[in-house]
């Protein structure tokens, strides 16, 4: 580092930071709503949106990079050294999903998220070459614990027991408004989770709200060990690990649980034998010996009753098959499930999102790209230092006197408290409110703690090393790296753990010139930026059309809750109206995001609602022309999509269009096309046995004799597969009608 390094790129690089660790807490304490205001029929079920929607995310995630790469221009200012095979590898990653991102629509919330959390963990690898900048990260993230523990008690105790108890009340029209119906996979599979009372804050999954609860509890628990001889705060310490620990037995998770025992170990052994040095390298061998244990667990199979294990031990066989198909490039961000349900194996019976594994994640959707960023965050993990260790780069003085550093935090944590509520605030009530300024508080407490105090680096760096190890290797087996809400937050506690830079490549060892390592980092990262921030504009469009289809139904969804004495003596032409109207804003929706299924699906459910109505009314030449629409709308670039969804619906129209008119002279038609799209829906989820019973059903109405025995018994053997997880088999009438056809 230069001897005088430059002020201006000091203050860049501080105002990166801030700005970077704000957002990653925003995306941290903000849910996510994929399909905003739709995701539910709004005519019947109207809840408001407390996530961040599509173009909100997207403009988050750009400004996370942008903040990203303003830290590392005022390193470059300031002529920091980096190591080239870092820089290599984020180069390669980053251009691939660059990519995806220039290539497909759908690759624009998973992939600009990815290059987010790839640009958090570069960034703040880079921290400890900014004068208070780990502590700074480590009060802000070891304090957040306690505000998620005290959000996930308040869950699990207060209004998981208030949410069965509406969901009871409401669970007709609940269900109606999904399109699900009582007894269905879906319906049985939401009950299932909805009554378990887990606590998940605002990542949606427990075992995520493990990851962070149990590296709260290891480096808060490490920090008040190492200072229990030193400072009269360690018991302030010990006790909010305790409390942290307290979060994560209120999960059950086993994988978080057994996560925190080894990074804790980890830590402990790292103590005992401090003169062996043992550093991150011990982090990334057990994350190596955990990856083993699940591939043997795999190859075990069946023989032991432990299924969690096995299942990961699925979509690792999943993803190398998904990368051995598509080795440069892989399948994209946001396409891992589409893709699963083709290649998974026989008895995997489920269809995820996510390989839970950050390693086969990034292989599957990048490819080449995935594996080079694989190699960057193991290079990253044995970088992490727990004792003071002599490296070639020296942090600064500190830009910021202390106090000004106390303030820094408090505006970081006010911030995303304010925020965060700003956005929950339509499905809060006053206890919750409380409650959650309550928790902000504490965070703020314990984390004032811990920016104030000097002198406590050297114990800072073993706790963050504790809680990088526990999320490192939890990272192995869990969604948190690559999930939506959580994986900003996991890289931004990695990075901080990190305490000199990378490696070089032979003679590409570049320290002399700094800007040809640095320079080509920043323009991919602003590059693949770019890519994403081009489709702002069509992404905003396609969200306006979705929000305007939607403001119909909440009035009608008000009125229908409402008793009949005082329902609008007019409802049933002003949802007529509505609905008409909806249908308008949702086709061109569907225009400007012609890839998306969902936006088609929804557009076509008005559609055939309209027909019914229509045709009670005889007027049936303009139910006939709905019907079309709404068949021409749905097959549309239904070839573009990967996944069985637009198949399975179109499918079922034909089907239920052939129910509705049986004396039709079209009918037998009708019912080859849906025949039609239920094996190309079983191209796309071969091992569905819904399906098989479908298209068995289908082939007796059509009396195929031949088709019937096959779709039996393919129905048949398919159940027999689903036995790792009943509800994905058949029903106990439906399996005796399959049997008695497959004799």
């Amino acid at each position: 580092m230069s001897e005088s390094p430059s002020k201006l790129g000091t203050g860049l690089a501080w105002l990166g930071l801030i700005m970077m660790t704000t957002l990653v807490m925003i995306r941290t304490m903000v849910e996510h709503d994929a399909f905003p205001m739709w995701v539910s029929d709004p005519f019947v079920f109207s809840p408001p949106v407390i996530g961040l929607t599509p173009i909100k995310a997207l403009i988050l995630n750009l400004g996370v990079v942008l903040s990203c790469c303003t830290v590392l221009i005022g390193l470059f200012l300031r002529k920091e050294h980096f190591g080239t095979i870092a820089a290599i590898l984020m180069t390669l990653g980053v251009a691939v999903i660059g990519y995806h991102g220039f290539n497909t629509f759908e690759s624009i919330a998973e992939g600009s998220n990815l290059l987010a959390i790839i640009a958090v963990l570069y960034v703040a690898s880079c921290a400890h070459k900014i004068g208070g900048a780990q502590q700074l990260i480590a009060a802000i993230t070891l304090g957040f614990v306690v505000l998620l523990v005290v959000m996930g008690a308040y869950e699990m105790f207060v209004i998981h027991p208030n949410t069965i108890a509406n969901y009871e009340t409401t669970r007709d029209s609940f269900l109606a408004a999904r399109g699900w119906t009582p007894g269905s996979f879906e319906a049985l599979a939401y009950e299932r989770r909805l009554h378990q009372a887990e606590p998940i804050a605002w990542f949606g999954l427990t075992n995520v709200f493990a990851s962070f609860a149990g590296a709260g509890a290891a480096g808060l628990l490490t920090l008040g060990w190492t200072l229990r001889k030193t400072d009269r705060l360690s018991t302030v310490y010990l006790l909010a690990g305790l409390v942290a620990m307290g979060g994560l037995l209120m999960t059950g998770a086993k994988g978080g649980i057994g996560a925190f025992g080894l990074g804790i170990g980890l830590t402990a052994a790292a103590m005992l034998f401090s003169r062996n040095k043992l550093d991150g390298r011990a982090i990334a061998a057990m994350c190596g010996l955990v990856i083993l244990g699940v591939i043997i667990r795999g190859l075990i199979g069946e023989r032991l009753g432990e299924l969690s294990l096995l299942f990961r031990s699925q979509y690792m066989v999943g993803s190398m098959k998904m990368f051995f198909e598509n080795p440069l490039f892989g399948v994209g961000p946001g396409a891992f499930q589409e893709q699963y349900m083709i290649v998974k194996p026989a008895l995997s019976p489920e269809d995820v999102a996510s390989a839970h594994s950050i390693g086969f994640d990034l292989i599957a959707m990048l490819g080449i790209g995935g594996l080079a960023l694989f190699a960057m965050l193991i290079s990253i993990i044995c970088r992490i230092r727990p004792q003071t260790v002599q490296t070639e780069s020296t942090p600064t003085e500190l830009l910021f006197e202390r106090r000004q550093l106390v303030q820094i935090t408090m505006l970081i944590i006010a911030i995303a408290s304010v925020i965060s509520i700003r956005f929950g605030s339509p499905a809060m009530d006053i206890n919750l409110l409380m409650i959650q300024v309550l928790a902000s508080g504490a965070w703020g407490g314990l984390a004032y703690l811990l920016i104030r105090k000097e002198g406590i680096e050297a114990s800072l760096r073993w706790a963050m090393f504790s809680a990088a190890a526990v999320l490192s290797i939890h990272a192995m087996i869990e969604v948190t790296a690559s999930w939506m809400v959580s994986g900003m937050l996991w890289a931004l506690v990695i990075g901080n753990a990190c305490t000199s830079v990378g490696g070089s490549l032979g003679t590409l060892k570049l320290k002399a010139h700094p800007r040809h390592v640095l320079g080509v980092v920043i323009l991919a990262m602003l590059s693949s930026s770019a890519v994403f921030g081009l489709r702002l504009p069509s992404l905003a469009k396609w969200e306006q059309q979705l929000t305007l289809a939607s403001r119909f139904g909440v009035n009608i969804a008000f009125q229908r809750q409402r008793p009949n004495e005082l329902r609008s003596v007019k409802l049933d032409q002003l949802e007529f109206d509505g609905r008409t109207s909806a249908i308008e804003h949702l086709v061109e929706a569907a225009k400007i995001r012609p890839t998306h299924m969902p936006t088609r699906i929804a557009a076509t459910h008005q559609m055939l609602w309209k027909a019914s109505v229509l045709e009670h009314t005889n007027q049936h030449e303009m139910a006939v022309v709905q019907w079309e629409i709404a068949f021409e709308l749905l097959e549309e670039n239904i070839e573009h999509s990967t996944g069985a969804a637009g198949y399975y619906w179109l499918g079922s129209m034909w089907s239920g269009r052939a129910k509705l008119f049986p004396d039709d002279p079209m009918r037998d038609v009708w019912l080859r096309h849906a025949q039609n799209a239920w094996v190309l829906a079983v191209d796309r989820s071969p091992l569905n046995p819904q399906l098989a019973l479908n298209l068995m059903n289908l082939a007796i109405e059509r009396g195929l004799g031949d088709d019937i025995s096959m779709w039996a018994h393919r129905a048949l053997k398919l159940h027999e597969q689903s036995r790792l997880d009943p509800l994905r088999g058949l029903g106990d009438s439906d399996l005796m009608r399959v049997r008695r056809y497959a004799r």
